[in-house]
């Protein structure tokens, strides 16, 4: 059994900076985008999203969904 977690708010945390681990920004979005075509190996692996292999656009689909949100929600 292998458990694999992979997280869109990837960029950040683990820093006194307040919200900077706490919500999904454009920050996250980012290394996605530039990842876009490549293969899900190395850092990489952790912004493959759909499990397919490679980063493309729906794991930027994804990316795109939560931009905004944070651990409040969906509830307070």
């Amino acid at each position: 059994y292998v458990l694999q977690i992979r997280n869109v708010d990837s960029v950040g945390g683990l820093t006194a900076v307040l919200d900077q681990g706490e919500r999904v920004t454009v920050i996250d979005w980012n290394p996605v985008a530039i990842a876009v075509g490549s293969p899900a190996t190395g850092i990489n692996y952790w912004r493959d999203f759909d499990g397919n292999g490679t980063i493309g656009v729906a794991d930027l689909n994804i990316v795109t969904a939560h931009l905004g949100h944070n651990c409040r929600s969906p509830l307070p």
